[in-house]
């Protein structure tokens, strides 16, 4: 019936109208008072697939509501795995909700391939995706070691500068791909 946001739809069942969490992604938020990275094209992505009048197929798993009282659901179009789609295009992380893992393994490997293709949010091109801070950072460390070397006060912003890029250099992983659970 309506996409929400990047990772929420309301559904119509024979019971009436219910709106679904799909299950084991976190897709950035777009609202009147707060914007994510991507949150807007996450939306228009997931409205691309499930257009007003799709049919859709649910799919539970052990924990059937959230906190809201959101029905968490692994959400169908045909052969279309929806929650694997708008995490493989880069619209959405993984997340795992209490003891609900039905489809992770499936959306895991989707995040895998939006990493290495570097789609959407792991895209460099991007300028408020991680990747691209992260890039944005890193040269302007680069910068201010070279302006530091060149003056005696500023050995301590060279070495704060030094470590933190060694530390980008060093783990490579951000919080941005850490897991919630």
């Amino acid at each position: 019936v309506k996409v929400i946001d990047g990772d929420t739809i309301d559904v119509r069942v024979p019971s009436g109208l219910v709106r679904v969490r799909l299950l084991n992604i976190d897709a950035p938020e777009d609202t009147a008072t707060h914007h994510e990275c991507l949150g807007a094209e996450a939306t228009a992505y997931l409205t691309s697939l499930l257009p007003i009048g799709s049919h859709v197929t649910l799919k539970l798993d052990r924990e059937i509501t959230d906190r809201f009282g959101r029905t968490l659901a692994g959400v169908f179009s045909g052969k279309t795995f929806v929650n694997e789609a708008v995490v493989r295009q880069g619209f959405a992380r993984t997340l795992t909700v209490g003891s609900n893992d039905r489809f992770r393994s499936q959306v895991d490997e989707a995040l895998w391939e939006a990493r290495e293709r570097q789609r959407g949010l792991h895209s460099r091109d991007v300028a408020c995706s991680l990747p691209k801070q992260v890039e944005a950072a890193a040269q302007a460390t680069f910068t201010l070691q070279s302006t530091a070397q060149t003056d005696v006060a500023g050995a301590a912003t060279a070495a704060a500068a030094s470590t933190v890029s060694r530390r980008v250099k060093d783990f490579g992983i951000d919080p941005l791909y850490a897991e919630t659970h």
